[in-house]
């Protein structure tokens, strides 16, 4: 099974191919006209998954924040919001990657605010109409450039432009680790399961782990401990998750003290 760490800014994934950095730092206020420039230098390709390419699902993966029920929504979520993805660049390719022929790329996606659902009692920084997150981008190997594969966490969504989504944030503070350039702050997912597709209205339906999905009647229970909040409101609206979260009790969030910059 893979193994990876998620941190702020990077995710770092040990697949069959290696070792593989997924960067994940925030591309800042840059326009997408400017991201897609300075991602063209690398790669120029559509960043929709290629439907003759089954996404690399990674799990496993060892996260600041839970994101598996709505509990852990309301304990680690600043703002939980109905979004909708204006656009995802490529980040540019990097040197060592590109010499070496083997590694991932990564993405930056633009979103715009449709509403605000839920809000914790003293969120850490407003949340503004248009933000951007780091996105699930591609792996490759063996110089094969044009045959990148999309990679995607379990349970997740890879965030693709056009489609909507419900999101749990949480704004993150810069941090600095020796020897690495500073993670300047930023919004983030406060998991791998923070975001459910919402195309239509309807949570469950849209892009889920790099492909489209539809409702379709389940083949059976899940075991409890699979169960997550996206789950436990498929098929629902805006008042569904809302309610759910409202219901919902906050625990204690854990919190990583950033180092000074």
């Amino acid at each position: 099974m893979p193994k990876a760490l998620l941190a702020s800014g990077a995710v770092l994934v040990i697949l069959a191919t290696g070792l593989v950095l997924l960067n994940h730092r925030d591309a800042g206020n840059a326009p997408p006209s400017a991201a897609k420039q300075a991602s063209d230098v690398s790669f120029n390709h559509p960043t929709e998954p290629q439907a003759d390419v089954t996404p690399i699902l990674v799990n496993g993966l060892d996260e600041q924040y839970s994101s598996q029920t709505a509990e852990d929504w309301v304990t680690n979520a600043d703002f939980v919001a109905d979004v909708t993805v204006t656009d995802a660049v490529a980040l540019p390719l990097g040197d060592t990657d590109r010499k070496r022929g083997e590694g991932s790329q990564g993405r930056t996606a633009y979103l715009r605010v449709n509403k605000i659902i839920w809000a914790t009692e003293k969120p850490k920084k407003n949340l503004p109409d248009n933000f951007t997150l780091a996105a699930w981008g591609w792996t490759f190997k063996d110089h094969d450039f044009d045959g990148k594969v999309p990679v995607v966490g379990g349970g997740g969504s890879r965030l693709e432009e056009g489609h909507r989504y419900i999101v749990g944030l949480v704004w993150e503070p810069s941090r600095c680790s020796e020897g690495d350039p500073m993670d300047p702050a930023h919004w983030s997912f406060i998991g791998t399961k923070g975001s459910i597709p919402f195309d239509s209205g309807v949570l469950g339906v849209g892009e889920f782990e790099g492909t489209v999905q539809t409702l379709k009647p389940p083949v059976g229970p899940s075991p409890e401990w699979q169960k997550t909040f996206r789950d436990s409101v498929l098929g629902k609206g805006l008042d569904g998750v809302r309610d759910a979260l409202e219901q919902a009790t906050p625990g204690k969030r854990r919190f990583l003290k950033p180092s000074p910059c």
